[in-house]
């Protein structure tokens, strides 16, 4: 729902997992098939999270080691007959674990839940568009010279995958450190589990710039996009999203999804990603 928002580390340790039976449908009809199978992928990844706790309506993800909010959340996945007291009994569940209470919510995937989260309190903390590709839209975005095009891999040397990480904390403003002390573990495991692809954008030795793809086709999540300061403006960033979505599609992908930030809209609307949802996040006030 996931490195911090869910457009970074949230979601770069996180894979797919078979779908259960779907409960909903969305209500805008231009985009009911797609809400459709992102909610299913989305459900499918909070199972398959290793810090997965059911919570009632919700399912509370943690990570252990790492107090980082975006790396603890909850997320709807199951209708309730009383949103109001499955919002209430979430509150205990995320005292029960320790961390600092968190939701994400699609609101067309999960209306009654976003109500229910406003009714009891909580304050919405950020909102941005949920945006879809399918492969009669992609628009590849050209090389860009001077840099060289490379995939990580779990082998990589320690101080590659340590380069990323800064590359991913100076993007999306957090320490490292919070990530836990076992994070170039996990990141090794989750790139060499196939759940995940990197493509780094490097330039005398130094990542400018990243994107990843959580999944495995048909159906994947665009994260992780980042552009360090001194090379934006250089098409880094859409040329690093524009190979990991080429490769996707080839492989027999379907359709990506991803959140948006509002400084990126731009970029992916290049590449071809168009509008189909709202994504919330929750905190009590």
């Amino acid at each position: 729902m996931s490195l911090p928002t869910v457009t970074g580390p949230a979601r770069v340790f996180s894979g797919l997992l078979r779908l259960p039976p779907w409960p909903f449908r969305a209500r805008r009809p231009e985009a009911d098939g797609v809400l459709d199978r992102i909610g299913r992928s989305l459900v499918a990844m909070s199972a398959a999270h290793a810090g997965a706790t059911s919570a009632g309506a919700f399912r509370l993800l943690t990570w252990p080691g790492s107090d980082l909010p975006e790396l603890n959340y909850a997320m709807p996945v199951r209708a309730a007959r009383d949103w109001d007291r499955a919002v209430d009994q979430l509150a205990d569940a995320f005292a029960a674990a320790d961390r600092a209470p968190r939701v994400e919510v699609i609101v067309e995937v999960w209306p009654a839940a976003d109500a229910a989260l406003r009714r009891r309190g909580w304050a919405m903390t950020g909102e941005a568009p949920v945006m879809a590709l399918e492969p009669d839209g992609f628009r590849p975005a050209p090389p860009v010279d001077g840099i060289a095009e490379r995939w990580l891999d779990g082998g990589d040397p320690e101080g590659r995958l340590d380069d990323f990480l800064d590359l991913q904390s100076t993007a999306f403003g957090f320490s490292t450190d919070r990530l836990g002390r076992h994070r170039i573990v996990d990141l090794r495991q989750e790139l060499s589990s196939g759940s995940m692809a990197t493509l780094a954008m490097i330039e005398q030795g130094r990542i400018l710039a990243a994107a990843s793809l959580l999944g495995t086709p048909p159906l994947g999540e665009l994260v992780g996009v980042a552009v360090r300061p001194e090379a934006r403006g250089r098409g880094c960033g859409a040329r690093a999203c524009s190979v990991v979505l080429d490769r996707f599609l080839h492989q027999g992908g379907r359709l990506v999804w991803l959140v948006a930030e509002a400084p990126a809209i731009r970029l992916y609307e290049g590449l071809g990603f168009v509008r189909v949802g709202t994504h919330r996040s929750y905190a009590p006030d």
